[in-house]
């Protein structure tokens, strides 16, 4: 790990050896007929990784892709996100244990290959695990609550993550068809999961024979898909959005009077509405997950220890890792007269090599609160109204430009227009900081390796345009 981290440090440092001085940018956009105009990019930025320390609740909507298993980055070391699962039936009838011959178990997970990241073709290692009663069922969770386990294995995938659609059989009575389906996770769960499930459905019937999904959950508390014990080089995304995906459960398939059948154990318990016939979402069930996090022997360990190559680099991690913060130590040119007219904030990407992890798609700008949590910019009055932002992702979208260090190469950047939050921290109505946080970080995947303000020519910088007000 270290010599990797070596390795890419030095490619990185090649990278951006060359210094230039700064250069005045867009002057011809402004034809001076008006107030004076001084434009310059000069301004003195500090770029820092912060550990995200959100302090809100773990709320993982149904609809939600999340990442699942262990990946291991030269740039941010190990990560895993483990999910945990209450599971309840999902037919009606309920499943006889009575005269059926289960012939398989399998978990079946539907991926979204876009979301996958690292080396798409390298093997991944899962583990589904028993989970502890009570971990998956809490009264307030956080991203960092642990999953705990009761110590079995009941399942096991180590291969390469499918990219490609299939088809699988699909019963529907006493008949069978094939369908096509997207890329998925199959792990086979084993005769342990088989006969933890045959008690929790012999207990989930009252004294007065109603079916209860509480009594079920309490004989079966649920499961928790976790990495392997190596780390792999990839981390797939799955869909936990059941009314979309037929597939998503555990599906024991077994033998009744002779017929091939499947019954199927899911999440969330799917209704239907006896006005519309809708299918609804609700019921008995919960789902969390949990972010482990190990920096050792990474770039983002470097940084978290200072020294000079802070001023060179920055880490933005998703699922709840590291924000970025951005602070203006001096802003003494700026006299209470000075009005901003225009302020953008350029923060380059380092390309990595094929088979890293890519770099986040989109990032927000948030600021603090005053009470010490993250707000996204746009969501706070401003002086004038503005929101600050550049689309209607709320913060910058990963772009292409020119090389500024010449030749016809494009590099990647965000851009960030913050012309009313910048006049307020020159009229000193804030403090001159603000946090880029990754978009939809806490259920997507990531990371983005910044250029910080000493990295060369190719560096954070921002554009101010500002007049003298009379």
């Amino acid at each position: 790990m270290q010599k990797t981290l070596l390795v890419l440090y030095g490619a990185l440092c090649l990278t951006v050896a060359s210094c230039t001085e700064a250069t005045v940018i867009g002057g011809d956009q402004f034809d001076g007929t008006q107030l004076p105009v001084t434009i310059t990019d000069t301004i003195a930025v500090e770029l820092r990784s912060r550990t995200a320390l959100s302090n809100l609740s773990n709320t993982v909507e149904q609809a939600a892709t999340v990442a699942v298993g262990c990946l291991e980055s030269a740039a941010s070391g190990r990560v895993e996100s483990r999910l945990g699962l209450e599971l309840v039936e999902l037919a009606r009838p309920r499943l006889s244990l009575e005269a059926i011959t289960i012939d398989s178990i399998v978990l079946v997970l539907p991926l979204v290959a876009g979301v996958q990241i690292g080396d798409t073709t390298a093997p991944t290692s899962l583990r589904v695990r028993s989970a502890a009663p009570g971990t998956i069922r809490v009264a307030e969770a956080f991203y960092n609550t642990p999953l705990e386990t009761s110590g079995k294995t009941y399942g096991t995938f180590d291969a390469r993550v499918p990219r490609r659609s299939g088809r699988v059989n699909t019963f529907v009575g006493d008949s069978i068809r094939r369908d096509s389906v997207g890329p998925q996770l199959r792990i086979p769960l084993n005769a342990e999961f088989e006969a933890d499930i045959r008690r929790a459905l012999a207990k989930r019937t009252t004294a007065d024979t109603l079916v209860s999904d509480s009594l079920f959950v309490e004989a079966f508390p649920g499961i928790i898909v976790e990495g392997g014990p190596a780390c792999a080089k990839t981390l797939p995304g799955v869909n936990l959005q059941i009314s979309a995906n037929p597939q998503l459960g555990v599906f024991i398939y077994y033998r009744q009077a002779g017929a091939a059948r499947q019954f199927r154990l899911v999440n969330r318990k799917i209704g239907t509405n006896q006005n519309t016939g809708a299918t609804t979402l609700g019921g008995y069930a919960e789902l969390r997950v949990e972010y482990r996090r190990d920096p050792s022997g990474s770039l983002l360990e470097r940084l978290q220890q200072g020294g000079p190559v802070q001023d060179s680099f920055a880490v933005l991690q998703a699922l709840e890792g590291t924000n970025v913060e951005v602070t203006f130590p001096d802003l003494s040119a700026f006299g209470a007269r000075r009005g901003v007219t225009f302020a953008e904030l350029e923060v380059p990407v380092v390309a990595m090599q094929p088979g890293a992890v890519e770099a986040l798609p989109a990032v927000v700008v948030q600021v603090n609160n005053g009470s010490g949590d993250l707000e996204d910019y746009s969501a706070i009055p401003t002086t004038n109204g503005g929101t600050g932002v550049y689309s209607s992702f709320e913060g910058g979208v990963l772009t292409k430009v020119i090389d500024p260090r010449g030749g016809t190469d494009s590099v990647q950047v965000y851009k960030f227009n913050i012309t009313t939050l910048f006049q307020d921290f020159v009229s000193g109505a804030r403090a001159p900081s603000l946090f880029l946080v990754p978009r939809d970080g806490r259920q997507f995947a990531g990371q983005s390796v910044l250029l910080g303000p000493a990295a060369g020519q190719l560096r954070t910088r921002l554009r101010i345009a500002s007049t003298v007000l009379p």
